[in-house]
């Protein structure tokens, strides 16, 4: 009886000793997943092909695939144990079982987002078919996941798999970004996020072999946000002569504003105000300037440049300087009064047409007979006048506007 146990347990070591030396198959997917579904009927069928050629035997392997569910709770839990997430599956793998009742250890696996591809890797991994076989992928990944990532940040790419290869990444619509291969099999390369990467980008490695086969892998996705250009929200005077001009651009960035004025009194004249600044942690800024001419009204080219590290954006927007509200006062009882109500219309420089209109309460906006337009003010009990450092100034007597360059307005032609 004591012999019998001696063999009995000798036998039973053998059993385990073989099972353990025993590769097989397995297929990950969640089954109540539908989008996985034609997927995993196209793999069970290719692999029964494979299992039905007789390329396995010799190999070791097991006859039928282990199938894993899951969306079951222990499939789910074999699937974290292997450090594989749900954005992984479908997977085809290699795994040795070791003991009866234990989980399988994971040797080899591949995300199958096709199945040509899918089962080329795994005869490659098997060595059936090695002089047309492809290189392997057996991990990959890219650093940092966080986004969105502004220009100048690194995008590292590391690839294991077969060796000697030729291996570069595609990220967004950049090509063959090289990796480089640091030990046998291990690859890395890294790409620096540019100004105009504004887009959600998809990350592929790629290794070649010295035999030209070539085999892809995608990674995920990574929001690349570069360089936002400035845009401008509003220019407003604040207090006399202090102007505030406010926008958006990228965090913490050196904001830098020019904007050019082009405006005439009866001549033409150009003047430029500068803003710079640093916009906030939120992308916000508020910039201010002090302008000594008044240019309510006056409508401006700002041009707007944000600069992070070495990287600069530029925008080119038109806006109009926001002047501080005006109180009208009207003129005394006893003298002659007017209101730009009562000068808006159709006005005659000798025989030919000129015109007034409403700008505000207390302002108007003039136009000569050449087309050239200004902006003016009620002043006084009877005269308009400009602001800033080119003035015009008129004496408004009933029908008759006197110019100070000794124009002369009349409601009727002369």
């Amino acid at each position: 009886m004591k012999n019998l146990s001696l063999v009995s347990l000798f036998l039973a070591l053998l059993c385990v000793s073989a099972l353990a030396q025993t590769r097989q198959i397995s297929v990950l997917a969640d089954f109540s997943d539908r989008g996985q579904f034609e997927v995993e009927n196209r793999l069970f069928e290719a692999l029964e092909r494979i299992q039905k050629s007789g390329k396995l035997s010799g190999l070791n392997i097991d006859a039928s695939p282990l199938v894993i569910n899951t969306g079951q709770a222990d499939g789910k839990a074999l699937l974290q144990s292997w450090n594989l997430s749900e954005a992984d599956l479908p997977v085809l793998a290699m795994t040795t079982v070791t003991a009866e009742g234990a989980r399988p250890t994971l040797l080899w696996y591949w995300k199958v987002d096709s199945v040509p591809s899918a089962i080329s890797a795994l005869q490659a991994e098997l060595g059936i078919g090695t002089s047309a076989a492809l290189p392997i992928i057996r991990a990959a990944d890219y650093t940092p996941k966080d986004g969105p990532l502004a220009a100048g940040r690194p995008i590292v790419v590391t690839v294991q798999g077969t060796e000697n290869c030729s291996a570069t990444f595609d990220i967004g619509g950049v090509q063959g970004v090289p990796l480089f291969e640091l030990e046998s099999g291990l690859y890395r390369g890294e790409y620096v996020v540019k100004a105009e990467d504004r887009t959600d980008a998809a990350i592929t490695v790629r290794l070649t072999s010295e035999s030209g086969a070539s085999m892809d892998r995608m990674l995920g996705q990574v929001l690349l946000q570069g360089v936002q250009a400035p845009h401008l929200q509003s220019a407003r005077q604040i207090s006399s002569g202090e102007w505030l001009l406010t926008g958006t651009a990228p965090a913490n960035s050196l904001v830098t504003v020019k904007a050019v004025m082009k405006q005439t009194f009866i001549f033409k004249f150009k003047s430029v105000t500068e803003f710079q600044g640093t916009a906030d942690a939120s992308g916000q800024f508020q910039l201010k300037s002090y302008i000594e001419d008044n240019v309510g009204g006056s409508e401006a080219t700002f041009t707007a440049t944000a600069t992070l590290g070495q990287v600069t954006q530029t925008s080119e927007q038109k806006m109009v300087f926001q002047g501080l509200p005006q109180r009208y006062l009207p003129p005394a009882d006893n003298m002659p009064t007017f209101s730009p109500w009562s000068l808006a219309g159709q006005w005659y420089h000798g025989d030919r047409a000129t015109n007034i209109r409403v700008d505000g309460v207390d302002s108007v906006v003039i136009r000569n007979e050449f087309g050239q337009q200004t902006l003016l003010y009620l002043v006084g009990r009877d005269r308009l006048e400009s602001r800033g450092s080119y003035r015009l100034t008129g004496r408004v007597n009933g029908r008759t506007i006197l110019w100070d360059n000794g124009t002369r307005w009349d409601r009727r032609k002369s």
